[in-house]
């Protein structure tokens, strides 16, 4: 009966219809496609994992999926990760992933400096050299001099 129930529309290719699907399109956040990100699904209750790449389109697909929870995670070389923690996928159910947008990384670098007092002392030295020799500041022994100077002419 081609009019029966759940007959009308179904080409003649037999699929599994308790498998389900994870799909979505990996784009960065001015819409901008990204093609090549890593998209990793985590099943949290069989804790199995499958990775994919997204296409030349940004798109994914994970296909013959059982019914479960599962975690995607979605990276890409300069870009903050996505992580959609908890997704329940029923029974053939269809899931799309909605709106997968990574802003740019942000980069933090820690520099650290590490100078001895040895290395302290000889750079201060340098510098009192040179304040000496252009005459900036005159060094601490010209000062007390010139005070004894000045107060030996009050008295």
């Amino acid at each position: 009966m081609p009019n029966a129930p759940g007959r009308g529309g179904v080409s003649a290719q037999t699929y599994d219809q308790s498998s389900g699907s994870i799909s979505g399109t990996v784009l960065d956040i001015n819409g901008g496609i990204v093609s090549d990100a890593t998209v990793t699904l985590v099943d949290q209750d069989a804790l199995g994992e499958r990775v994919v790449k997204s296409n030349a389109e940004g798109n994914f697909i994970f296909t013959g999926l059982s019914a479960g929870t599962y975690r995607v995670t979605v990276a890409s070389a300069g870009l903050e990760t996505f992580v959609l923690p908890k997704l329940v996928l029923s029974v053939g159910q269809t899931y799309v992933v909605p709106h997968i947008g990574l802003p740019i990384a942000t980069m933090n670098t820690d520099v650290q400096v590490t100078v001895t007092q040895n290395e302290i002392a000889q750079e201060q030295l340098k510098e009192a050299e040179k304040q000496r020799v252009f005459g900036i500041i005159p060094n601490r022994s010209s000062v007390r001099s010139h005070c004894l100077v000045v107060r030996e002419r009050r008295e």
